[in-house]
């Protein structure tokens, strides 16, 4: 439901990628658009997921998410280099709710 309810899937090359974690639940998840999911290497999002999760274990939560969007900033990089065209079709912020 987040994914599309924000939008995330509306970019021209479907590279939209969603970093869910949900602190009750003790449980993250990353959900990726199919144009940068079929380029990942198998167990790409586990490893995002790892990332966050040893951060928040080790108590640097914050550390934990830089981590893992900078890998996302990577693997979008190596695939979808940046173009002289390109702009950001989504809002870089976080989302909270309770």
């Amino acid at each position: 439901m987040a994914f599309t309810g924000y939008g995330l899937h509306y970019t021209k090359v479907h590279t939209g990628i969603l970093i869910f974690a949900c602190l009750l639940e003790h449980r993250a998840i990353v959900l990726a658009d199919s144009g940068i999911n079929e380029k990942a290497v198998a167990g790409t999002w586990n490893e995002i997921v790892d990332k966050i999760t040893e951060g928040l274990k080790s108590g640097k939560g914050y550390g934990g998410f830089g981590k893992a969007i900078d890998r996302c900033g990577e693997i979008l990089t190596r695939h979808f280099p940046r173009s002289s065209d390109d702009s950001d079709e989504l809002p870089n912020r976080l989302v909270t709710e309770e």
